[in-house]
């Protein structure tokens, strides 16, 4: 027979005693929850598989962005050099006169 803390007024009491002598709760050596250990690590365990998720889900997207950012800055470079080309205001004078 062991003493321990009553889980609601945290009085000394009896691990085997039905009542608290102090605050008249029902197995007051029962803990509140089955097993805190328990309860901490399924925590830590939905947190890091929300973070996975998160990298998984989300990483590859801003990932794909950048890279497209980075081929339409390539794409514009590119048209506003042919922009400066002759042949370029050939075609733009020749749509022009189309109707």
């Amino acid at each position: 027979m062991g003493l321990t803390r009553c889980r609601v007024c945290r009085g000394v009491v009896s691990t085997r005693t039905e009542l608290c002598p102090y605050c008249g709760t029902q197995e007051p050596a029962k803990p509140e929850w089955p097993n805190r250990r328990y309860f901490w690590t399924s925590l830590v365990v939905v947190f890091v598989a929300i973070v996975l998720a998160q990298l998984l889900v989300w990483g590859p997207a801003e990932r794909d962005l950048d890279e497209a950012d980075k081929q339409l800055e390539a794409v514009e470079r590119e048209l506003e050099r042919a922009r400066q080309t002759p042949e370029y205001e050939q075609l733009r004078r020749w749509a022009e006169d189309e109707p």
